[in-house]
């Protein structure tokens, strides 16, 4: 039997030569609980205090694991087949970065500052400016790097004239 509860705090351990992480649980009703973190291998990701734990029993007695966290400030966004991870603020539990793997094949990377989009089509856009597949670049205003010429140039001159 499981139990759903609210977390307090959370603490990496180091005892014996193991590390592992112990989460201070509410249960709302009767004693704090403490329990052992566990997340899939690769996962280094803290709750916050406020988020809700599903627990299952451990085989020790009165002993409880969280096994599962939910954000209860966000908004879930994922659609179905998607993957997003994403930082929070400590101090407010609000998104401030993101990785999203779409379900389109593209990937979004982002912050609150700017974006970096992996097109499925294998194009790059970083905060406007976009890279092709075959390396060509167009800035956020449209202009052609490869291609963009300007008029008046003279070698070693400071200026040159306006784009043609």
């Amino acid at each position: 039997m499981g139990l759903i509860a609210r977390v307090r705090s959370f603490a990496r351990q180091f005892q014996e030569g193991v590390r592992f992480s112990d989460v201070k649980l509410d249960p709302d009703g009767g004693s704090n609980i403490t329990g052992e973190h566990f997340a899939d291998p690769g996962d280094d990701s803290q709750p916050l205090p406020g988020d809700t734990a599903a627990l299952v029993g451990m085989q020790r007695s009165g002993g409880y694991a969280p096994v599962g966290y939910a954000d209860t400030v966000n908004t879930p966004a994922a659609g179905p087949g998607e993957k997003r991870i994403y930082g929070r603020d400590p101090a407010t539990g609000l998104t401030v970065n993101q990785v999203w793997l779409k379900a389109d094949g593209s990937v979004i990377i982002s912050n609150t500052l700017g974006t970096i989009e992996l097109k499925a089509d294998g194009s790059v856009d970083i905060n406007g400016a976009v890279v092709s597949v075959t390396g060509e670049i167009t800035n956020a205003t449209g202009v052609v790097l490869g291609t963009h010429i300007h008029s008046g140039v003279t070698s070693g001159a400071g200026t040159s004239g306006p784009p043609v």
